[in-house]
């Protein structure tokens, strides 16, 4: 069975919801994620139907960019540790791969053989 990943920003596959009751009439407005329908936000009764998706269009577009520029930042956070680290262990391989020349060159002087 295929795993579903988890969606890390809801709001971009959201969808709202009013409902009429006799009672009350119209209800406010439910942001809610899909499949789930969690609840993400509740929004004014009064809003219009065109101003709601204007709302929620706004909203997708913005959690969006900030996600992206979220990504950003942090892909300039890590590369920077990465090549950290990756300087790190060059120095490292260097350093054994001296010392390894200077073992084979005293081994070579013990059994007798040039390096």
């Amino acid at each position: 069975m295929e795993e579903k990943r988890e969606l890390l920003i809801p709001l971009a596959a959201a969808h709202v919801n009013q409902y009429t009751t006799e009672k009350d009439g119209k209800s406010p407005w439910e942001v809610q994620e899909n499949e789930t329908n969690n609840l993400l936000a509740v929004l004014p009764r009064e809003l219009s139907d065109k101003a709601m998706f204007k709302v929620l269009h706004f909203a997708q577009k913005f959690e969006l960019l900030a996600f992206n520029i979220g990504m950003k930042h942090m892909q300039k956070e890590l590369f920077g540790k990465w090549d950290k680290e990756k300087s790190n262990l060059l120095r490292v391989i260097k350093e054994l791969e001296t010392a390894n020349s200077k073992l084979a060159e005293k081994l070579g002087t013990f059994i007798g053989e040039e390096v």
